[in-house]
């Protein structure tokens, strides 16, 4: 993602289901796909403002549509977390506290 984000990209959606491996071998090199959520940035730009990603894997200020760059990272820590543990850890606490109180507003 670092390079990614050298070349002024913001992915938007990493998950599991978006990175490959070019052989079927431990040294093989890492391929992220599907950049349709992909966007270009500034460094001049202060945030993007679209909810975009998949819910598992989001990062929190993507949910309050105040992000940066930065935002691919923490999909990243999500897509490690699910690799190592197979268990949505950081996905719950975020599902059971950030989602549930800002959806949960009588309109």
């Amino acid at each position: 993602m670092i390079y990614y984000n050298s070349k002024n990209i913001v992915h938007r959606d990493l998950k599991p289901d978006n990175i490959l491996l070019e052989k079927d071998d431990i040294r093989s090199n890492i391929k992220i796909i599907d950049f349709g959520s992909a966007k270009m940035f500034r460094k001049t730009n202060k945030c993007f403002n679209e909810l975009v990603g998949t819910p598992y894997y989001i990062a929190p200020e993507v949910l309050q549509k105040q992000y940066n760059e930065k935002c691919d990272i923490w999909s990243c820590g999500n897509v490690k977390q699910v690799l190592l543990c197979m268990y949505y850890y950081v996905v719950n606490l975020l599902l059971m506290g950030t989602l549930k109180k800002k959806y949960s507003k009588k309109y």
